[in-house]
């Protein structure tokens, strides 16, 4: 990715790829959880370790105790836990992997087998950027007001159709994109508020390899992806050739003692290839290990070809824009860019919001989390602050003709039948 900043990079595939996800699945992601009341909470264990778990708006501590209690289990924090969750979940029931892998109503939260599986150790993800220990008033103590400039209604390159929400804040229409460049920077805008910056700056100073530790064993895996990647492929290539190098990488991440499970993908070849890999009792986060080394050339490759700064950023911002055109709902977050344009997932969110004025900021976070899903819950969170701190009427009033444009878009696109 030389010649470009990785970060914009990023944020353009995030934004694609959650747009591609909400405006195609919106009503799924809410109608996984039916419409229980708020509050709700059952957990039934069956003799032959089948589980069925319902809970809608309920605090997962409680959803966490209610099912260690129903199959005689110790429950240990190492982390206070206050966020909310949402859920319906069936299924096997052995350990607290296929808890943690089924119940995604934990954000952010590691859960350990120990004791034999007869206790069950609650940790914090360290890599995550939701925080769920945060209480209400600390969560509200954090609000910091956005400052846009709103341009002046039939400003030459404004759109003033959808809407626009940055770090959970509503950004009044019409909206001004652009891109200033200083020096090798270039930073995108709109109506003022910086979405993304990044360099054109070409580094051409070379990272050095990874070296295998003394122990022998790697500490983090981004370590030991590097050292596979750039150190052993090239390695076994040139000392056993192609075709028995995959076998090779696959002793060694055996010999990694955090490195608990590996698996194989069996079609294509191995370069490019991949494993997918779990690391160190942390079961839903899987880890791909890309090899991306050809055989022919000796070359690593990144499937990635270099484009300037200024047309990865242009790229960016027709993005946003042709979704406030349609019109539709862009949702920006530092770590998080959605698009919604679903007039069914428009209203699912409109009624969770204004079902939320009348709850706790936990509360309303995670119904917003219905709606977006459970990896969206840092933008939940400050979406549910900005409601409670920044008033909600302008937002709510601006979403439900949004939603009237919506229906009116697609009832005149509809083919005149006789």
């Amino acid at each position: 990715m030389k010649g470009y900043n990785r970060f914009l990079v990023k944020k353009m595939f995030v934004f694609f790829a959650c747009l591609s996800i909400v405006m195609t699945c919106g009503a799924a992601l809410a109608s996984s959880v039916p419409s229980f009341p708020i509050g709700h909470l059952k957990v039934d264990v069956g003799e032959d370790g089948t589980f069925s778990v319902e809970a809608r708006c309920v605090p997962i501590k409680d959803i966490i105790d209610e099912i260690a209690r129903k199959t005689g289990r110790t429950v240990v924090y190492d982390c206070d836990v206050h966020a909310y969750g949402s859920i319906t979940a069936r299924g096997a029931f052995r350990d607290a992997d296929d808890l943690s892998s089924q119940l995604l109503a934990f954000p952010a939260l590691t859960i350990i087998d120990e004791d034999e599986g007869r206790t069950w150790r609650i940790k914090a993800d360290p890599q995550s950027k939701y925080n769920p220990a945060l209480m209400e008033q600390q969560i509200l103590d954090s609000y910091t007001p956005i400052q846009p400039v709103t341009p002046a209604k039939g400003t030459p390159g404004t759109i003033d159709s959808g809407i626009f929400v940055y770090n959970g804040q509503y950004v009044p229409g019409p909206y001004k994109f652009e891109t200033k460049v200083l020096n090798d920077t270039v930073s995108l805008f709109v109506n003022g508020l910086l979405l993304a910056s990044g360099s054109n700056k070409v580094i051409t100073k070379q990272k050095p390899l990874p070296v295998l530790p003394e122990s022998g064993q790697f500490d983090d895996c981004e370590s030991l992806q590097e050292y596979v990647t750039f150190v052993l492929v090239p390695q076994f290539v040139a000392q056993y050739g192609p075709d028995a190098t995959r076998g090779k990488i696959r002793d060694f991440l055996a010999t990694q003692q955090k490195v608990t499970i590996i698996e194989e993908r069996e079609e294509g070849s191995l370069f490019p290839g991949q494993f997918f890999i779990k690391w160190d009792n942390a079961p839903w986060q899987t880890t791909v290990i890309i090899t991306g080394f050809d055989p022919q050339t000796r070359k690593h490759t990144t499937g990635m070809t270099s484009v300037p700064i200024e047309e990865t950023a242009q790229q960016y911002l027709e993005m946003h824009q042709s979704l406030l055109e349609m019109p539709g709902l862009v949702i920006f977050d530092k770590h998080d860019d959605r698009g919604i344009s679903s007039s069914d997932t428009l209203n699912e969110l409109l009624e969770v919001l204004v079902e939320g004025q009348q709850l706790s900021l936990l509360q309303t976070e995670c119904l917003i989390a219905e709606v977006m899903g459970d990896s969206s819950r840092v933008t939940a969170r400050n979406m549910a602050l900005s409601l409670r701190k920044g008033g909600s009427s302008a937002f709510l009033d601006r979403l439900r003709e949004l939603i009237t444009e919506r229906e009116n878009q697609v009832t005149n696109a509809m083919p005149i039948t006789y």
